[in-house]
């Protein structure tokens, strides 16, 4: 099986049904880092296993980029969608930044997964499902996601995403 690039894999699932949603939540409930979740099912879709050691090598190593630039990025450009925080005739201004700090936060997070894509995490596994099931599993156990409230049916919805 070729291996996909992660960008191009990337940017092909974030459009599914669902995949932005489940991403969101987990980046906005749990801190979870998008491109690191990215990372793990594109390793999984192609037969690499991860494991909650393997994140614990991963996470601090983007930890720094995360925080100082994609996260930074991000709080400015919803801290812009408070529209009342601002008079009405900066609303257009506003709108203009937050539209190029998008663009810009896009830009840092294909950074991290061009990063994310150079490490050498995981052992050899199956390809496909099971793979991508339990480095998803991994991941949100090294979150300590409240599974209950991440349902199945996201994770499913996660995993379907990758797998189609």
């Amino acid at each position: 099986m070729a291996v996909e690039p992660l960008w191009d894999f990337a940017v092909r699932v974030y459009t599914r049904p669902g995949f932005e949603a489940a991403c969101l939540e987990l980046q906005d409930a749990w801190h979870a880092d998008v491109p690191v979740l990215i990372y793990a099912l594109w390793a999984g879709a192609h037969g690499r296993r991860l494991t909650h050691v393997d994140f614990e090598i991963v996470v601090p190593t983007v930890a720094a980029w995360q925080t100082s630039t994609v996260a930074a990025l991000r709080s400015i450009r919803r801290a812009l969608r408070q529209r009342d925080a601002f008079e009405p005739r900066f609303e257009s201004t506003a709108h203009s930044i937050a539209a190029h700090l998008k663009e810009l936060e896009l830009i840092a997070e294909r950074c991290e997964l061009e990063f994310l894509e150079t490490l050498e995490c995981g052992t050899p596994s199956e390809y496909g499902v099971p793979t991508i099931a339990a480095n998803l599993a991994s991941y949100l156990y090294f979150l300590k996601v409240s599974l209950p409230r991440f349902s199945q049916g996201k994770r499913d919805r996660l995993v379907a995403s990758v797998a189609a």
